[in-house]
C-alpha cells in the first residue's frame, strides 16, 4: 500500500504546477507528522477526497496556512499512492481517517 517516499517533479505550492513559489519543507514535516498521527492508507485511489480538500482539513487542524503542494509532498514523502489530476492529485487515504480528528486534537506547530 506504501510506495517508496518520494517527492514529485514539478511540485510546487500552488501544487503541479510550473507556476507558485517552492514548498517549505518545515510545513511538509509538520504535516507529515499529521499525516502519520490521523490517516491511514488503502488499497485503491480514494477519488472522494483531493488533495485540496484534504489540505484544507489540515490547515484547519493545525492552525497555519498549508499550501496545496505541502500536502501533496508530505503525503508523497510518507510513501502514499497519488494520482495527479490538474494541479491537484488523489491519494490512497481512508475516508474515515479524514473526519474524526475533531475531537482529539493536538498543537501541531
Amino acid at each position: 500500500m506504501f510506495l517508496k517516499p518520494y517527492l514529485p517533479e514539478g511540485l510546487t505550492k500552488a501544487g503541479f504546477s510550473d507556476e507558485g513559489e517552492p514548498i517549505d519543507m518545515e510545513v511538509v514535516e509538520n504535516v507529515r507528522q499529521f499525516i502519520r498521527t490521523y490517516y491511514k492508507p488503502i488499497k485503491s485511489i480514494n477519488y472522494d477526497y483531493g488533495s485540496y480538500y484534504i489540505k484544507h482539513q489540515i490547515q484547519r487542524e493545525i492552525g497555519y496556512y498549508v499550501s496545496n503542494g505541502e500536502a501533496i509532498a508530505a503525503f508523497c514523502l510518507e510513501g502514499y499512492k497519488h494520482l495527479p489530476y490538474r494541479k491537484n492529485a488523489y491519494f490512497n487515504v481512508k475516508v474515515s481517517i479524514i473526519k474524526p480528528w475533531r475531537n482529539n486534537r493536538r498543537g501541531y506547530v
